[in-house]
């Protein structure tokens, strides 16, 4: 290892080899300094080709595509994207911001694509441009409403200021960010690591300056990488481009101020206007807990938090949830891993207000028990047999995920070998719980005796929203009473100025960039062999290696239900494994489950057929397990499948709750895609029902189940529905696992699914005898108090195997980065937005994501990029389509989990032969050919969907 990173003053003395691991499933080499706490570069060699780096900056927080700022007091971090930081020509870059670090990874099978990517991280992160327009337009700035017309009045703009505007809005967000603070005050975890909007008019660009010279430096960088790829190589390509900084100090991570007594903070949040307006309360009681140096102490209360809450055997749940206290755990629940010292955090929701002194009394409860009597020894080894199924399962991200265990490590001061190998860690612990009272002990120094914990407690308060825009008219009236005649010139000129600079076309020239030659011309496929059982079942095999794991998927038809019955379909499905059955409790099932399998589930999902004539709705039921578990995990899917006990209602009314409150949570987070499957959903056949298994009609559809609905009625609606889908159309089964288990599957399947294949077609299974779909083109409008809107506009097109399918992908991409990102973020000042095209379901659409109020500007943008498109060739050339094909190229070429070979066969019939048409003909794309598609497709009658603000008609 002669390879030396001068910029971090080493010498080859000063490094030494770790031998590699022992591990079976890797092999591990770490390039450490003789002081451990020094270490700067960890690399691990595996098998597969994907080469996987993942850069760290600790503390500092500089990343790629985003760029944080603190204000002169340290009371506030602000997130700013893409800050005149250039990226690889047709790729945008990503990253994940933490808070005390930020990661910008990335992963190719291509070297020269590799080093590419490595060589401009490395220049944007160490030396990016910081102008004060880039600032202006991603952080914040003072504009016109039309900076083209100085009578518009004064308003607050920018890309990250909308993002965390509309971050905030979403309750569980609020919540769990406002406890943080608090449980971290006077820390660096105290701030707000994407940005408080109060705080975020506050900084400046000269801030932003500062803190970069101050931090941004390798001295206070983590390497990692994963792969193939030498190590050495990839060390002589760091140090080429580190070489010309001169060694620096290292920063390091303070500890978190410890506490002398609990402390309880009351605060208020919005009003869910779907939700029950007196079932609105939150409690959180939190502690600071262990170092993340020591991960044996961070495993021990890991599996200590995963038996009080873990399950609905656990006695969390059955003191808060199972009792009727709430609808379900606090979004802070857990044992949380983020910070240089844990925290644990016991909670509820849903709750009335009166109930939360019990709620409280109940989690002190629940841990005074602990501590006497400790934990069934039966639940502690089904921890640990999760634990094993998790260090089996082989992950496309095992790479990634080994990169973030090791490098947080690294940050907090641990030893990144532990991270990488957790066998002694694991083994050690096993030890320690075979001692008495090792738990128990345990829960009384890590909670019970622990002064530094926090009760906080959050109710709804109807004027909430109000109370925003309020505050922040008064800041906006604040910074325009001070300027002056000067400053209001000055406004005036840089949005004139910060226009031309969106609308002036960035010379990339000097950027790397892939051929196509690279590229493989092979599609990737994963060959399934189909037999029939004994009984007649359809049975698809797809044997790999997949380290003693088997994998299984049970396939109904359900074409044939109605809209309602496609509604209750998703609740039907939660409620197999949240009620129990007829011989089991479902606390005992839940344990057996967790004692055999690696998890049970069942979902609904519609399937457009590769020629987009004959779509279909399919009931899948999935399961894994150890293959020394196949008999026990099939046994289990057939009790759930035939003896849920439907008649356990207080059980359903959790499983309901807990369905509603989710899927309205989750509309924030997700409203981009709820926004297209709102608009395509208007469309075509099968995105109304994917719609309606998931999208705005499923979250209207559980709000109004809660608040109507008799439980003994719906329950027994559930009853039916599920014996109807599983036993009017026959089963067809996916195995995916190793050669040698293959034949017990099969013995199984010949024995025990009988029942199953004796189904009878539906009479209304075959698709003419289903009504037909009428497209409607027109808006949708869903007005939510969401701060932002999500906005979508989308248009019936062509599927996979259709000879245009693959000039419409690329049509996409090319709209997305050559218009859509100036259009909707840079002037618009959406946080994201872009076309998709989705080649399944032959639908393509536009999208914006937590775009500021306005919605006819994005959807005036939707209409003017049509007419960009369709004069396309005069805006792009060959360069940049060859550049929409390699991201194209990218994510067909992505691994796939070993529990994902085959899937995309068995569940939408893509077989070898259409995939390898549609990269054919995407090899073959010409800018004609993508100027033609627009003028074929785009100008058709769309539909429209915007959530968010209220829209006229």
């Amino acid at each position: 290892m002669n390879s030396q990173l001068k910029c971090l003053g080493r010498t080859p003395t000063a490094l030494s080899m770790i031998r590699p691991s022992s591990s079976p499933l890797y092999s591990f080499h770490a390039l450490l300094p003789n002081n451990l706490n020094s270490c700067r570069l960890a690399h691990s060699t595996a098998g597969n080709a994907k080469s996987t780096p993942a850069f760290k900056l600790i503390e500092v927080l500089l990343v790629f595509s985003k760029i944080m700022i603190a204000n002169p007091n340290g009371s506030n971090i602000v997130e700013l994207e893409q800050i005149g930081i250039p990226y690889e020509r047709g790729r945008i870059p990503t990253s994940s911001l933490c808070d005390d670090l930020t990661v910008y990874p990335f992963s190719t099978e291509n070297k020269t694509d590799y080093y590419n990517l490595m060589n401009v991280y490395m220049d944007a992160v160490f030396a990016p441009r910081l102008r004060r327009l880039d600032f202006m337009q991603e952080g914040w700035r003072l504009e016109h409403e039309n900076p083209r017309d100085s009578s518009t009045p004064i308003i607050f703009k920018g890309v990250v200021y909308n993002e965390m505007k509309g971050a905030l809005a979403d309750t569980n967000s609020l919540f769990h960010t406002r406890h943080q603070q608090a449980l971290y005050r006077d820390s660096t975890y105290a701030h707000v690591s994407g940005g408080d909007p109060e705080n975020i008019t506050d900084l400046t660009h000269e801030q932003l300056l500062q803190f970069h010279a101050k931090n941004y430096h390798p001295s206070n960088a983590r390497f990692f990488t994963y792969g193939s790829f030498p190590l050495e190589e990839q060390m002589q390509k760091v140090d080429e481009k580190l070489s010309g900084f001169s060694s620096s100090s290292r920063h390091s991570l303070e500890d978190v101020p410890r506490w002398n007594e609990p402390k309880t903070i009351q605060a208020v949040g919005p009003l869910d206007p779907m939700g029950d307006p007196l079932k609105q309360s939150r409690v959180a009681v939190s502690y600071l807990t262990n170092s993340e140096k020591n991960l044996e102490e961070s495993l021990s209360m890991r599996i200590l938090v995963n038996l009080l809450t873990d399950g609905a055997a656990s006695p969390m749940y059955t003191s808060l949830i199972e009792s009727g206290l709430g609808s379900d755990y606090a979004p802070t629940t857990g044992h949380s891993q983020f910070a240089c010292r844990a925290s644990t955090s016991f909670g509820l929701t849903g709750m009335e207000s009166k109930n939360i002194p019990v709620a409280i009394e109940s989690i002190q409860y629940v841990l005074e028990k602990a501590a006497q009597t400790g934990f069934p020894e039966n639940r502690i080894n089904n921890i640990f047999h999760q634990i094993e199924l998790g260090l089996k399962h082989r992950t496309a991200s095992f790479g990634m995920n080994l990169g973030w265990n090791i490098i947080r490590t690294m940050i907090h001061g641990g030893n990144p070998l532990d991270a990488m190998d957790t066998a002694p860690s694991l083994a050690k612990l096993k030890s320690d719980l075979s001692q008495p009272g090792f738990l128990q002990n345990l829960v009384e120094t890590q909670l019970l005796s622990n002064p530094h914990r926090l009760t906080y407690i959050m109710n709804p308060d109807a004027g909430y929203p109000a109370s925003l825009i309020e505050k922040e008219s008064q800041r906006l009236a604040k910074h325009v009473d001070a300027l002056t005649d000067s400053d209001r010139e000055n406004i005036k000129s840089d949005g004139l100025e910060l226009l031309k600079l969106q609308e002036t076309k960035e010379d990339l020239s000097c950027l790397p960039c892939l051929s196509l030659s690279a590229v493989k011309k092979q599609a990737s496929f994963y060959p399934l062999k189909i037999t029939q059982s004994a009984n007649g079942i359809k049975q698809f095999w797809r044997e790999t290696q997949t380290n003693g794991v088997s994998y299984v998927y049970l396939k109904w038809d359900v074409t044939y239900l109605s809209d309602r019955e496609k509604l209750l379909a998703p609740l039907m499905c939660n409620s197999l494994t949240s009620l129990g059955t007829h011989s089991k409790s479902l606390g005992e099932l839940d344990e057996t489950i967790r004692a055999h399998t690696a998890g049970i589930s069942a979902s609904v999902f519609s399937s457009p057929s590769i020629d987009g004539d004959s779509p279909r709705d399919y009931l899948v039921l999935n399961a894994s397990a150890l293959d020394s578990n196949i008999d026990a995990m099939y046994n289990l899917v057939l009790e759930v499948l035939q003896t849920t006990n439907w008649a356990a209602y207080d059980n359903l009314n959790i499983a309901l709750m807990s369905s509603a409150a989710g899927a309205a949570n989750s509309v924030p987070n997700s409203g981009h895609a709820y926004a297209i499957k709102a608009a395509a959903g208007l469309l075509k056949r099968t995105c109304y029902s994917s719609e309606l298994f998931g999208g705005m009609h499923q979250v209207e559809f559980l709000d109004q189940l809660l608040k109507q609905t008799e439980i003994p009625a719906l329950a027994k609606e559930l009853e039916t529905l599920a014996k109807k889908m599983i036993q009017t159309s026959p089963l067809e089964v996916l195995v995916v696992s190793e050669s040698q288990s293959v034949d017990r599957h099969s013995h199984i399947h010949d024995q025990s699914f009988s029942c199953f294949a004796q189904s009878k077609p539906s009479t209304f299974s075959n698709s003419s005898d289903i009504v037909d779909f009428v497209p409607k083109y027109e808006m949708r409008n869903y007005p939510m108090d969401l701060g932002v809107n999500f906005t979508a506009r989308s248009v019936s097109t062509v599927s996979y195997v259709h000879p245009d399918a693959a000039s419409l992908k690329v049509l996409a991409s090319l709209m997305s980065t050559h218009y859509m990102h100036r259009e909707l973020r840079e002037k618009g000042g959406a946080y994201g937005g872009g076309a998709s095209y989705n080649t399944l379901d032959g639908v393509l659409s536009f999208m914006s994501y937590r775009d500021p109020p306005g919605a006819k500007r994005t959807l005036d943008a939707y209409e003017r990029s049509v007419a960009w498109a369709c004069e396309i060739t005069k805006h792009v050339g060959n360069e940049e389509l060859d550049q929409a094909k390699l991201e194209a190229f990218r994510n067909m070429d992505k691994p796939v989990d070993a529990a994902g070979e085959g899937l995309t066969q068995f569940q939408y019939g893509l077989d070898l032969f259409a995939l390898q048409a549609h990269r054919d003909a995407l090899f073959k794309v010409t800018m004609q050919d993508v100027e033609r598609v627009a003028k074929i497709y785009l100008q058709r009658p769309c539909a429209m969907s915007v959530i968010g603000e209220k829209v006229s008609a």
